[in-house]
């Protein structure tokens, strides 16, 4: 058994991408003390700790996609199975 590489493609590393996902990063973290400043002092209420936490996921969201799609190489593999074949 084995596998043939079809086709692959290297990741660009993008300038632009790295300043997006470096801002992303530093907005995540202050979104995030901001969040624990509000929950710990108690002057946030359900509504926004709620909408806090909401954009949270959706910058964490956008930034993996970020990171995925210009820092990781993508394989297209066949995998061969004329040994595996028992007719």
């Amino acid at each position: 058994m084995g596998f043939r590489v079809i086709g692959q493609k290297r990741p660009s590393y993008s300038g632009g991408a790295v300043a997006a996902v470096v801002a992303l990063a530093a907005l995540l973290l202050a979104m995030a003390a901001a969040f624990a400043y509000l929950l710990v002092t108690g002057r946030g209420s359900d509504y926004v700790l709620g909408t806090l936490l909401a954009f949270e996921f959706l910058v964490a969201g956008v930034e993996v996609v970020l990171y995925a799609r210009y820092f990781v190489g993508f394989r297209e593999v066949s995998e061969e199975r004329d040994e595996e074949m028992l007719w």
